[in-house]
């Protein structure tokens, strides 16, 4: 692990733990995962686009080299063969003479008749001779036009490798131009999320207060509602009490004997 992969990954554990101190989540990591996926999809697929670009160029290579083979071998042949068509002019040449002498011997008419058929058969070797030399030329011609063809083949599958790197790379950027706008919307949207988050929390706490305003209330009036209820019990309590020992009626009763009292002093 190199000093500034150490570094990345240090800094990515500090805003990771502050996150997770402070909001417990972990998104910082996911988008770190998935960038990295990202880019190694990217290298990824860069890589298999070099690398069948640099076969076709190694299958390409191997045809042309193929092709000279194959060229030269055929001249080597052309050559072999013009060789030995000429050995067998040379041989029939020394062939007729000797025939011609022996010929000369027996009969002129022989002689001439055998003149004719070598001459008859040197055009025809003469002939066969340029029919191999115009087909060695003719080979010659399709293994070099061959050989420009793979040539220019080779250029175009170069431009068009440069053609894709450029593409590549710009298709990169517009991908990174958008995850930018992403993230953008992404924080505004998040600090929106915290506004509306707070002004709930804000709705919350005053419907809670009222909430707690009205259980309050309601607790109060049960309060003096069950205080009333045994104030009464006691009044009744009480009464009842003062009907047992007739505490009222001996008040009353000493009420009146004072009255009566009182008008006869009058």
């Amino acid at each position: 692990m190199t000093l500034c992969l150490r570094s990345e990954v240090v800094e990515l554990l500090q805003k990771l733990s502050h996150e997770l101190r402070t909001k417990g989540t972990f998104t910082i990591l996911k988008e770190t995962l998935k960038k990295e996926e990202d880019q190694f999809r990217e290298m990824e697929e860069i890589f298999c686009r070099e690398k069948e670009s640099r076969e076709k160029i190694n299958a390409l290579m191997a045809d042309i080299e193929k092709s000279k083979k194959d060229g030269i071998l055929l001249v080597e042949r052309s050559k072999e063969m013009i060789a030995n068509l000429k050995d067998q002019v040379q041989e029939l040449k020394a062939r007729s003479i000797m025939e011609g002498k022996y010929v000369a011997r027996c009969s002129a008419v022989e002689l001439d008749e055998t003149e004719y058929q070598c001459q008859a058969r040197e055009q025809q070797l003469a002939e066969e001779i340029k029919q191999v030399a115009v087909m060695r030329d003719q080979e010659s011609r399709v293994a070099s036009e061959t050989q420009s063809f793979l040539r220019d083949r080779v250029g175009e599958l170069n431009e068009l490798s440069k053609y894709w790197q450029e593409r590549s790379k710009k298709q990169v950027e517009e991908l990174r131009h958008k995850l930018e706008v992403l993230r953008t919307s992404k924080s505004k949207d998040l600090v929106r999320l915290r506004e509306l988050t707070n002004q709930y929390q804000e709705y919350e706490a005053v419907v809670l207060a009222d909430r707690i305003a009205a259980e309050k209330a309601r607790q109060q009036q049960e309060q003096e509602e069950l205080e009333q209820q045994a104030i009464m019990k006691i009044q009744n309590w009480w009464r009842c009490i003062l009907v047992r020992h007739n505490l009222g009626l001996s008040k009353k009763r000493g009420k009146k004997k004072k009255g009566a009292k009182r008008n006869t002093k009058k």
